[in-house]
């Protein structure tokens, strides 16, 4: 957790070096100056690039498949509750007593909610495999 907390202190310090480089090399500044600067930009960028460039390239492949099968499992349940819910009128329309009616709603009423608490599981899982990618 330490090595962690300096890494993101040192790119915080390196960006911040850049940005503020960057800006001076936008002024006039004699060519020494500006090969300087450029010098130093060009270290500070190498400095983030070996903090960040061999994590972040070995953990890209990992999130971006993660991510696409969570993308996947939600518009598979999307594309089921655009069915249940069509499928839900259709059988309200066709019951003749209120009773019927409102059993049926009740129980996809009840599904729903059930279904609800499973995508919020599934999303916090979803979250911690990502942040660990």
């Amino acid at each position: 957790m330490v090595d962690r907390d300096i890494n993101r202190a040192l790119l915080s310090a390196y960006r911040n070096n850049i940005m503020r480089y960057q800006k001076l090399l936008e002024t006039h500044v004699t060519e020494l100056e500006q090969n300087y600067i450029k010098e130093r930009l060009s270290a500070h960028r190498a400095a983030v690039k070996a903090l960040v460039g061999p994590e972040a390239i070995n953990k890209q492949p990992l999130f971006s498949a993660k991510l696409a099968e969570v993308n996947e499992h939600y518009q598979q349940r999307i594309q089921a509750e655009w069915q249940e819910t069509f499928d839900l009128i259709c059988k309200i329309n066709c019951a003749v007593l209120a009773a019927d009616k409102i059993r049926l709603y009740r129980d996809w009423l009840k599904d729903f909610s059930h279904r609800r608490i499973e995508d919020a599981n599934y999303a916090m899982e979803a979250a911690r495999a990502l942040r660990g990618s």
